[in-house]
């Protein structure tokens, strides 16, 4: 929601994870400060489809998608490469365009970025 800080207040991946939740979706989230603000919102305990991982390679281990929902450069930096081979369905929704839609294309990944289409 917002990069370099824990806040999620007024976060569009508030209502996009209770959506995923609502439809029954597995979850694994990941982010570099707002873990354990999010948690404040969706309890583990409360939600069996859900998992907090502090590993980003790990977040993406047997998925079926991977949704980009803030503006980390960790994201941004991240070897794909890896992320690709743990992942069961190479889908990602990049939802603030912080990858080069042309390299996650060659590494053979579905990619779609918000209001760019393909």
């Amino acid at each position: 929601f917002k990069p370099d800080t824990d806040d999620v207040r007024d976060s569009m991946s508030i209502s996009l994870v209770r959506g995923l939740i609502d439809n029954k979706c597995r979850i694994t989230l990941h982010d570099p400060l707002a873990i354990e603000s999010f948690k404040t919102i969706f309890p583990e305990h409360e939600n069996p489809l859900l998992e907090y991982q502090s590993d980003i390679h790990k977040s993406a281990k047997d998925s079926d998608a991977l949704i980009i929902a803030t503006n980390w450069n960790t994201y941004k930096d991240t070897d794909f490469k890896i992320i690709r081979n743990m992942m069961s369905v190479k889908f990602i929704l990049d939802t603030r365009n912080l990858l080069n839609p042309e390299k996650m294309k060659e590494m053979q990944f579905e990619y779609y970025g918000t209001g760019r289409g393909t």
